[in-house]
């Protein structure tokens, strides 16, 4: 998304430079009386001479409603990429997000009649929010699977060092579908 975000802004900018250098010669056409100057810059407006105020405004609302849709595009924040793991005075050391979540979902799935759908992780400042999608067999104890994955995720946070910016582990539980 961001890379829409930003190809938009830079076609929005090189449209206003387009225009704003359009504009200026106009102008120093009309101020230095130079037909030659201000003539081919009337035939590419000529089109627009033949438009309707109510067509005009459509046409600037339109682009207005486009700006806004960007600013608020380019407002709302994004998903941290990194996770706080140490800050002190010998640095700031981050662990990327992803990496992460694809460290707790491979371990997740090499625990016993458990199939791990996904972890996300969401990050809040120096805490992050840990969320466990998984599977298990229709037999299995839901409450203990629960505590089984929520110290695994625990533990294996602990050993990659960021266990203390733990703030929440919560556990979406399905059932395997049984193959007819």
């Amino acid at each position: 998304m961001r890379l829409f975000n930003r190809l938009l802004a830079t076609i929005i900018s090189l449209a206003l430079i387009f225009g704003s250098a359009i504009g200026t010669l106009y102008l120093i056409g009309v101020l230095a009386r130079l037909p030659s100057l201000t003539s081919p810059i009337r035939r590419l407006f000529t089109p627009l001479l033949a438009l309707s105020a109510s067509q005009i405004g459509a046409l600037l609302l339109a682009v207005s409603l486009l700006a806004l849709v960007l600013l608020i595009l380019e407002i709302r924040p994004f998903r941290a990429r990194f996770v706080l793991v140490r800050d002190d005075s010998q640095g700031m050391t981050q662990i990327s997000r992803p990496d992460i979540e694809r460290c707790l979902s491979q371990r997740l799935s090499k625990l016993r009649a458990i199939t791990s759908e996904g972890v996300d992780i969401l990050v809040h400042g120096k805490q992050f929010d840990v969320s466990a999608n998984i599977a298990v067999s229709s037999q299995a104890d839901l409450g203990q699977v629960r505590a089984q994955v929520e110290e695994n995720i625990k533990a294996n946070l602990e050993s990659i060092g960021v266990g203390e910016g733990l703030r929440q582990i919560s556990t979406r539980i399905s059932r395997f579908k049984r193959a007819a």
